[in-house]
């Protein structure tokens, strides 16, 4: 039980480590233009930005870390535990929007530490063992797939609805989660080529995810694209783990029973709290505004004042003076009907 926790407080940490990451390259990923979108090119633009870089570091270093803690604890119990990384957001959240953090954001908190320890408490076996041949290829390479599509719908030069990224996005890191365990599995054996062979696929789902999350945080705001993707990475891989993965639920009823409220409490609860304000405020703060239709809003036009200036400067002075009558009576009718609808717009 002690290397259960080890390995969960591991997990907590690399959560944490992730979700930091997460608010820099979602900053960062505001300022490319959308044609960007799902395309090569994006990881490029961003590869140009110091910080966003520094995040990626910040991602490989979770990732050590939560190999480690799968080489301690099974997936059952690492993977939700990610959720606890949302905590650290909700307090930088306040902090930084100076909002107090409400009863449901506690209430949250509270359900994803009850979830984590239940299922600590009920998780089976660790094991190294795994599903092999084609009973482990074709699952993961189905999962693939479907994880590729925003990339296979950006070649036909259509547009991609942005809960297609968002499904993507979290479909290749659910991919990736469980390509750790396979690389912790290997390590743990002494299995380095192994290791080695799946690192590979690994990291590239993980880059896979990372476009498709970073294009979908173009289009639509944290609070769309954060909750659909916990859901996603905390429950699929934890379902591969069952069936492919050696960690079969084999410990009678009470254990199943356990286990499934458990994640059902954890997934419940990072939803909630990936939408809540604080934590969607930590990925979005500064960021510039985007429409539900999935594009930028249109920059503003120039000022009037602006384009009056300009007009100004290049007319005749005499004739300036000559309207300033007209000018006088056009602005007082203009006032009469800005009033007029201000008041009819009151409720």
């Amino acid at each position: 039980m002690a290397t259960v926790a080890l390995g969960v407080l591991a997990a907590i940490v690399a959560a944490c480590l992730y979700n930091l990451a997460v608010v820099v390259q979602a900053k960062e990923v505001r300022t490319v233009p959308l044609e960007h979108s799902m395309q090569v090119s994006l990881l490029g633009r961003l590869l140009r930005r110091p910080r966003w870089v520094a995040a990626v570091g910040i991602d490989v270093f979770a990732v050590a870390l939560q190999g480690a803690a799968l080489m301690l604890a099974p997936l059952t119990v690492v993977q939700p535990a990610d959720a606890a990384g949302l905590v650290v957001l909700l307090i930088a959240g306040a902090q930084y929007l100076k909002e107090p953090v409400g009863r449901r954001e506690w209430a949250a908190v509270a359900g994803i530490g009850v979830g984590v320890a239940v299922l600590a408490l009920a998780a089976p076996e660790r094991s190294t063992d795994h599903a092999d041949g084609a009973a482990l290829l074709i699952p993961l390479l189905v999962l693939g797939v479907v994880a590729l599509i925003p990339f296979l719908m950006a070649r036909t030069r259509r547009g991609i609805p942005p809960m297609v990224m968002v499904l993507g996005a979290g479909l290749a890191f659910a991919w990736s989660a469980f390509g750790i365990k396979l690389i912790s599995d290997h390590v743990a054996t002494g299995a380095w080529a192994g290791a080695v062979a799946w690192a590979i696929p690994t990291f590239a789902l993980g880059a896979v995810g990372t476009v498709s999350e970073m294009s979908a945080f173009q289009h639509w705001p944290a609070t769309r694209v954060a909750p659909v993707v916990f859901v996603i990475e905390l429950v699929v891989p934890v379902g591969l783990a069952v069936f492919i993965g050696g960690e079969a639920w084999n410990g009678g009823l009470g254990q199943v029973a356990a286990l499934s409220a458990g994640l059902a409490l954890v997934v419940g609860c990072a939803a909630a709290l990936a939408a809540s304000d604080q934590v969607a405020g930590m990925m979005s703060a500064e960021a510039p505004p985007v429409q539900d239709g999935g594009t930028k809003a249109p920059d503003a036009p120039a000022s009037a004042s602006a384009r009056t200036s300009e007009a100004a400067d290049g007319a005749d002075a005499g004739a300036v003076s000559g309207a300033s009558g007209a000018a006088s009576a056009d602005r007082s009718a203009d006032d009469s009907s800005a009033r007029d609808v201000a008041t009819s717009a009151k409720p």
